[in-house]
């Protein structure tokens, strides 16, 4: 069962999976790692202990998951379980599936008992207060129904910088001659648009460009000054948590996913809506 699946079949419906207090929010949670995951949760704690006591369901979550944490740039994805701390729920907690709708200041997800009544599956708007973070699947899969892969052989190489593509720019910056900067000849502000017709990279700067001969930098020391996007263009593509093969793991994207981009280091850029760092010879622009 996909994700998408299990939402058609149980949104609307309240499921005591384990038989103890009725209908909870850790029951749906259950529910949820079963029918998708096809794993067996027994009696795992309360809410707030699937991520504050992760060493305790190493066998189960650790082997499946990855955990995530809130942080001000921190975007959940489809199919994340979100936690919660003991602030809420009366001290045990809360946790959700997140449907991947949001920002960095708000998110939806499914829950089961949303006001302490035992209410059944339903969509909810939220903040992050009180937010721990998410588990991940390590298995995008099991999200997206899409099959496995180890994303270890790229179809096509490519980059965030796209020869004769637009981009958008999220700041105000200056317009040089060229890319020495010795003589500024414009500005472009927040919100412009500008093609590019190469890229140049010199010290530590990536300049683009434009049609007129000028340039701008929409690269600065690896914060990248335009909204720049790319395609995973592999089965499965590791999220590392620094830009290096032998960094840690923290999640995983699946074939087609399109990720926005902040920052770049050498191969590799950073996308907060994941939480990690992806080797660009597998993101497609």
């Amino acid at each position: 069962m996909t994700y998408q699946e299990f939402v058609n079949k149980y949104n609307g419906v309240g499921t005591d999976y384990d038989g103890v207090a009725g209908v909870q929010c850790v029951d749906l949670i259950k529910l949820y790692l079963n029918k998708v995951f096809g794993l067996n949760p027994g009696a795992w704690g309360n809410a707030y202990e699937y991520y504050a006591n992760w060493t305790a369901y190493t066998t189960e979550l650790q082997k499946n998951f990855n955990r995530i944490a809130n942080t001000p740039d921190f975007i959940p994805i489809k199919g994340d379980i979100m936690v919660w701390n003991t602030n809420v729920g009366g001290g045990y907690g809360h946790v959700a599936i997140c449907t991947g709708e949001g920002d960095t200041s708000y998110f939806y997800s499914y829950e089961q008992n949303s006001n302490g009544h035992n209410e059944p599956m339903m969509k909810i708007r939220h903040n992050y207060t009180n937010v721990y973070g998410v588990l991940r699947a390590k298995d995008q899969s099991k999200i997206t129904g899409s099959g496995g892969g180890s994303g270890t052989t790229p179809l096509t190489m490519g980059t965030l910088w796209v020869d004769n593509d637009i981009y958008i720019f999220n700041q105000n910056l200056k317009i040089y001659s060229s890319t020495s900067m010795s003589t500024q000849v414009g500005t472009v502000n927040k919100g412009e648009q500008r093609k590019f017709v190469s890229f140049v990279i010199k010290n530590s700067n990536t300049f683009g460009k434009m049609q007129d001969g000028n340039y701008i930098i929409v690269s600065n020391g690896g914060n990248i000054t335009v909204n720049a996007y790319g395609t995973v263009n592999c089965d499965v593509l590791n999220v590392r948590k620094s830009s290096s093969t032998s960094s840690a793991i923290v999640g995983t994207v699946s074939y087609g996913t399109k990720l926005l981009f902040t920052k770049e280091n050498k191969d590799w850029a950073y996308a907060p809506s994941v939480g990690g760092w992806l080797y660009l010879g597998y993101i497609k622009g």
